[in-house]
């Protein structure tokens, strides 16, 4: 039988005597030896207390000894476990992080573990986090609570960021940041556009918009970068769909540029500027 063996088998017997020695007795603090080490203790405080009743491992001494041992974790005879903590007062008392090395996923279920102030976990349902309340926000195809943090989703209040007071349907408190692109060729619109820029230098360039009736509201701002004298920046409007009355609407120097906006019929030009930011309407459009 090597060391090792015995050394294991050594504390197996270890702790069967001192279990023995431990039988209830009142008022009896049995510390028991060596455990794995020189200072290395395992002690069973024995009372008629189911609070102080405990199975406990020590360090660098025993609990009796001046200064006594660190305390590494226990066990008491109410169910408390206590790690790193000599009274635990929930059923398991963690003095220090946890770490999970491994969790099974399921993205069905919809509560959250949170811990409060003092570090004690709670069960939270996910739908009380965004809004506060019970769903506040809404999946826009199934008109229920989101379930995948890509679902588009809609509230029927108002949204604040930066603010917990918005004051219109959307309130920010601070900048914000839109998608720009910059376009050489025919290029289709969507609803996920804000500015274009338009660069003829190589071939003309044609903006398709949206169907205005999709994307009502939507504002798009569509400027020209190049100063090229023949190819032509062209923004048509979808299928028979109009932009101030007319069918399409030309950007014809560098720099100029048009905000339009779809009113879920049509499209209208809300601002324009020609290359010197003067206010520009272009009437030779085809």
């Amino acid at each position: 039988m090597n060391k090792r063996v015995k050394r294991i088998v050594a504390l197996v017997i270890l702790g069967m005597i001192v279990l023995i020695m431990c039988a209830p007795t009142p008022s009896a603090l049995v510390w028991g030896g060596h455990l794995t080490g020189a200072s290395n203790y395992m002690v069973i405080d024995s009372d008629n207390n189911s609070n102080d009743e405990v199975w406990a491992v020590f360090h660098d001494g025993s609990p009796v000894e001046s200064p006594p041992g660190e305390e590494l974790f226990r066990i008491q005879e109410n169910g408390r476990v206590g790690i790193l903590n000599p009274d635990p007062t929930h059923t398991l008392d963690v003095n220090g992080s946890v770490r999970v090395r491994e969790l099974p996923q399921d993205d069905s279920l919809d509560n959250l573990v949170v811990a409060d102030a003092d570090g004690v976990l709670h069960v939270r349902d996910v739908n009380t986090i965004a809004g506060g309340t019970p769903n506040s926000w809404y999946g826009v195809d199934t008109g229920a609570p989101p379930s995948d943090i890509n679902d588009d989703i809609y509230t029927n209040g108002e949204v604040g960021i930066g603010t917990d007071a918005p004051a219109t349907t959307l309130d920010v408190n601070g900048g914000f940041a839109t998608n720009i692109v910059t376009v050489t060729e025919v290029y289709t619109a969507s609803g996920s556009d804000y500015t274009i820029l338009a660069d003829a230098s190589t071939k003309s360039v044609r903006v398709k918009l949206p169907s205005a009736g999709e994307v009502p509201g939507q504002i798009l701002n569509i400027k020209r970068i190049d100063d090229h004298k023949k190819n032509k920046v062209v923004i048509d409007g979808n299928v028979q769909e109009k932009i101030d009355g007319q069918l399409t609407v030309q950007l014809n120097t560098k720099y100029m540029s048009y905000t339009i906006q779809s009113d879920g019929s049509g499209w209208y030009i809300i601002t324009s500027y020609g290359s010197f930011g003067q206010s520009h309407l272009n009437n030779k459009n085809r």
